[in-house]
């Protein structure tokens, strides 16, 4: 499978409208950052749309007083805060109404698009992959830790790396040496949701996202959603974004998010799921606390 570019196919990918959803939760200042960032982009028809997740503090005021009169630019207000999947949907349904675009970039506002022509490249391999619902950059954190692209949950493997550490610490560090080097586009099972590209009718057709979680594993179920369809996501090194990702709270939706993948998705007993949740309480009891002690990056 040829998975390069060239000049022409670039060229002809200009004319697909992309719309960038910014979800925002209080933390303004890195959304109007992002916005800030996208809008430097080459790709002339980029629009944003920013949806504030019911925050509890003053950033409706702020985002309008420094962007709201950009006309590239709509600011929304979520009715209540839904989560991860439930917020970006108010931006994605507007947007597939109202502006009927051809991509959806779900983008996190923490993250950095450094390279004015990241749009115009992830854009033009997209057009070339018709089996496509996404495709994403490769995502780095500052210090370089690359986040991505993964493969399919397995229930069995998640209780072993829960009882025994280890194993996610040399599988963890294979996966690192294998994508910092890696300058091949690739299919994959799902990539990270921090940076995303979706093809709209793909992504409008599979429900969108399923707000069945709050916050976590909502990659790997639009990744079910998308294979039943025939899509998959793609992994495109040859963009590179930054992530500056702090890790909100204890983590304390990962294992309701994760149970509910399982189940809903991997049609996993409850019995498997039990097991799964002891595995990881003991996880937090044994493991957790020497962990935090120790510089290992999320």
């Amino acid at each position: 499978m040829d998975l390069t570019l060239n000049k022409a196919s670039r060229s002809d990918s200009a004319n697909a409208l992309v719309v960038a959803i910014i979800l925002n939760y209080k933390n303004y200042d890195d959304t109007i950052c992002c916005v800030e960032e996208l809008l430097k982009q080459d790709y002339s028809r980029l629009l944003c749309v920013i949806v504030d997740n019911a925050s509890p503090n003053d950033s409706i005021q702020q985002l309008k007083n420094t962007l709201g009169t950009d006309r590239r630019v709509t600011i929304l207000e979520a009715p209540f805060n839904g989560g991860y999947a439930a917020g970006n949907n108010v931006g994605a349904r507007w947007a597939s109404i109202n502006l009927q675009p051809t991509y959806i970039l779900i983008i996190n506002p923490d993250v950095r698009m450094p390279e004015p022509s990241s749009i115009t490249r992830l854009v033009a391999f997209a057009d070339l992959q018709r089996d496509a619902g996404a495709v994403s950059p490769k995502v780095i954190l500052p210090n370089g830790f690359v986040q991505g692209p993964y493969e399919r949950p397995d229930m069995i493997l998640s209780c072993i790396q829960f009882l025994i550490p280890a194993v996610w610490l040399v599988r963890r560090n294979r996966h690192q040496r294998e994508f910092r080097a890696e300058t091949k586009p690739r299919r994959c099972f799902r990539t990270i949701g921090a940076c995303m590209l979706l093809r709209a009718d793909s992504f409008a057709q599979v429900g969108m996202f399923d707000e069945g979680t709050f916050l976590e594993n909502e990659e790997p179920i639009l990744a079910e959603l998308f294979n039943k369809q025939g899509k998959y996501f793609y992994h495109y090194p040859d963009v590179t974004v930054v992530h500056h990702h702090t890790r909100p709270g204890d983590g304390k939706y990962t294992m309701t998010s994760l149970k509910y993948y399982f189940k809903t998705y991997r049609g996993a007993s409850d019995f498997a799921l039990s097991t799964l949740e002891f595995c990881s309480k003991f996880y937090d009891a044994v493991y957790a606390p020497l962990k935090r002690r120790l510089p290992i990056t999320q």
